[in-house]
């Protein structure tokens, strides 16, 4: 059985560190870039625990990262501003150049890629890495590649659960489309509403899944824990294999009251002018028939809700990287 959510949760920057040989790939785990969310943490404490109660040996590095420490040890989504809204070339030069005073956001992008930077060090194969996060509303386990880049695509391709393309075309900033852009190949994974149950086990079956798709571990030579953790996110999803590619969003303005209608789930239908919200007392409504894409249910966050539409595998673009 993979393992159910720890009632205590110890939180350093680094919760795992392996190495292993630098002509092989390295799999980077993300958890609790959002403090709010700590399945992801979870998870990795989980996954480290039967690594070494099993005596399981791996075939290239694995590193868990937890993200913001200061939002974590409060609960909350951030403390200045969303960590997952600055990574960009801008602010990234802002915290190296070690110039101008930092927030409390970017002294944690600082230090995870004082991390990164290491990693890329000491490894010549690839890299692949997964960030873990979970939603205000209720929601089946997701995948949301950046759209166009091969490698993270083939990273994903396989792993039982639903995809969501190109919310980087509505939110700038996330670590995803920073390491996609460096060369890594990865994706955001969304395991569920963040105090569900279900999300630490995602959050755990996505891990092993991800030691498996980089070749840090072979599903022939761990077939049943292979097979359990996909068999997990198979449980706990649904419309697997799916694509939906995001079409538009509604971006909350400073000072104004924003209520989402209760009742929400991710990837629910949804009707050409449908109220989906209030804005100031006035109604939001839906602007195509779609689906929704997290609803926000939660008071720190800069976007209500985004609207994706379902597409086919076969179209999807990848650019030619060089």
């Amino acid at each position: 059985m993979l393992s159910k959510a720890n009632s205590q949760l110890p939180v350093s920057r680094l919760l795992i560190e392996y190495p292993g040989n630098s002509n092989e790939p390295t799999l980077v785990i993300f958890a609790g870039i959002h403090g709010n969310e700590p399945s992801g943490l979870t998870a990795l404490i989980n996954v480290r625990h039967k690594l070494t109660e099993q005596s399981i040996a791996l075939k290239g590095g694995f590193y868990g990262i937890a993200g913001n420490l200061e939002a974590i040890a409060v609960e909350k989504r951030y403390r200045d501003e969303d960590l997952n809204r600055i990574f960009l070339s801008e602010r990234i030069q802002k915290v190296q150049n070690n110039q101008d005073e930092l927030n409390s956001e970017e002294e944690e992008l600082k230090q995870i890629l004082h991390i990164t930077d290491k990693i890329n060090q000491q490894t010549t194969d690839e890299v692949y890495f997964v960030d873990c996060h979970t939603t205000s509303s209720e929601s089946i386990p997701y995948i949301s590649l950046n759209e166009g880049y091969r490698d993270s695509y083939l990273f994903a391709k396989g792993i039982a659960a639903t995809s969501i393309i190109g919310v980087e075309r509505e939110i700038k900033g996330c670590l995803p489309e920073w390491f996609n852009r460096e060369g890594w190949h990865g994706f955001t994974f969304e395991a569920g509403q963040h105090s569900a149950p279900s999300s630490v086990e995602s959050q755990e079956a996505i891990i092993w899944q991800g030691l498996f798709h980089a070749g840090c571990l072979y599903a022939d030579e761990h077939a049943e824990l292979f097979d359990e953790s996909q068999q997990t996110l198979y449980a706990n999803g649904a419309n697997h294999y799916t694509f939906y590619s995001v079409i538009s969003s509604y971006r909350i303005q400073p000072d104004e009251e924003f209520v989402m209608k209760p009742g929400y789930e991710n990837f629910q239908k949804i009707r050409l002018g449908e109220v989906l919200a209030t804005s100031n007392g006035q109604p939001v409504m839906s602007p195509a028939n779609a689906h929704i894409l997290m609803p926000l249910y939660q008071k720190q966050g800069s976007f209500g809700y985004f609207v994706a539409e379902e597409i086919q595998e076969k179209y999807l673009e990848f650019k030619e990287l060089h």
